[in-house]
């Protein structure tokens, strides 16, 4: 019976089993490693040339002038993978996942410290950073709390079977993982629409001052196109 139950949820368990084995391999903890530290990297020289006035115009404005705007940036990053990497949890353990969502709340805190120092001019001084300083410490020390009671509560734990009856785990295990790829699909439709977002933001901050010349015609098409896009006022152009 457990065979046929399974043959009934193969295509999505298949398809859950193949992505999160990708997922969790060495290779793909490897490549998420490197991609932090070249982000982290490039942002760092992205406001280092704002900073220094070697941005182009049209970009200056969308690149923050704090170095440790950086460092919030690859926090983001490792919290998008954290939170990927709870959504295939769900479908092993629900005492992980339970787990996992407060390593993520702990990373939250940690990013929190970053993003008070983000909001201070450079060079820092001290009598504007004194007062970030007690928010920063109770950030961390809450992380740091919370990460030493994760280690009592994985150690605690005693996994057992939810039923004694083998269809009735494969069917729920079943279900985790159809659930699972369910959220996947939302976290990754919200953070494309997230991130469309925000391009559309800083796209439409700054409208060109003028219309492309006479001739342009592929010009004078994007020209419309984003000032359809960004509600610009109507402005007769050129064919």
């Amino acid at each position: 019976m457990v065979p046929e139950l399974a043959s009934r949820a193969g295509p999505v368990s298949d398809l859950f089993d193949a992505l999160e084995r990708r997922w969790e391999s060495h290779a793909a903890r490897r490549l998420v490693a490197d991609g932090l530290v070249a982000v982290f990297l490039v942002t760092l020289l992205f406001i280092e040339l704002g900073r220094r006035g070697l941005l182009p115009a049209a970009l200056a404005p969308a690149v923050p002038q704090s170095h440790f705007h950086a460092v919030q940036v690859a926090f983001y990053l490792l919290l998008g993978y954290e939170v990927v990497g709870l959504v295939f949890g769900l479908a092993r353990s629900v005492a992980n996942a339970a787990g996992k969502q407060f390593e993520i709340f702990s990373l939250i805190l940690l990013r929190q410290s970053f993003e008070t120092f983000g909001h201070l001019d450079e060079p820092l001084v001290w009598s504007e950073v004194r007062l970030a300083v007690p928010e920063m410490l109770a950030n961390g020390a809450g992380a740091l709390v919370i990460f030493v009671l994760l280690g009592f509560y994985y150690r605690l734990q005693r996994h057992q079977p939810l039923s004694p009856d083998a269809r009735d785990r494969q069917s729920f295990i079943a279900a985790k993982k159809a659930i699972a790829l369910v959220l996947l699909v939302l976290f990754v439709g919200g953070a494309a629409w997230t991130l469309g977002g925000q391009l559309t933001s800083w796209w439409c901050s700054s409208p060109p001052a003028t219309a492309p010349p006479i001739g342009w015609s592929s010009g004078t098409r994007a020209w419309r196109s984003r000032r359809s896009c960004c509600g610009w006022p109507s402005r007769r152009l050129p064919t």
